[in-house]
């Protein structure tokens, strides 16, 4: 994380600096494995709700990642879906931009799923990481035992500076 700038002679106040400095505002951990799935739609395996703040960028998170199936040389996808409307968020609701990937495992090495979300109004976000299998004749679920943890983090990256970047 880069360290705040502040200036000689400027006030410092709290709410300044939680804009300045990326925070984790809410975690939730699986220390166990997932149910398995053959569905391609997939199943929820962890939740989580957050109350957000309208213009904020937020970073969705799941640092380490350990996909497995019971079948070398399947496909697996973890996604994070969510709801803003107070709904439960299911496995065929949208992913947070970003927040999905897929891996052959099997075995698995640990990778990482993050996305990001700037909601427009200030609300109560839910999410729930799934998994699903998107190819091969296995069972695919995330795995966790007492070492090997699955942790989804909501990161509050501060007010969003919107795009201020260039394709190329």
């Amino acid at each position: 994380m880069t360290a705040p700038l502040f200036f000689a002679g400027e006030k410092l106040f709290a709410d300044s600096m939680n804009d300045r400095i990326a925070h984790v505002i809410a975690r939730a951990q699986r220390t166990d494995s997932s149910p398995g799935t053959t569905s391609a739609t997939g199943v929820g395996v962890t939740s989580l709700t957050v109350d957000v703040l309208a213009g904020h960028r937020y970073r969705v998170d799941i640092p380490l990642c350990h996909a497995t199936s019971t079948t070398n040389g399947d496909l697996t996808l973890v996604k994070v879906t969510h709801s803003v409307n107070g709904s439960t968020p299911t496995a065929s609701s949208p992913a947070i931009l970003g927040a999905q990937a897929v891996a052959a495992p099997h075995p698995t090495a640990p990778f990482p799923v993050v996305g990001f979300i700037t909601p427009n109004a200030d609300l109560t976000l839910k999410l729930l990481v799934c998994v699903a299998r998107v190819g091969g004749s296995g069972t695919s679920s995330i795995f966790g035992d007492g070492i090997r943890v699955m942790d989804l983090l909501v990161w509050d990256m501060g007010i969003d500076p919107g795009n201020t970047g260039t394709n190329l």
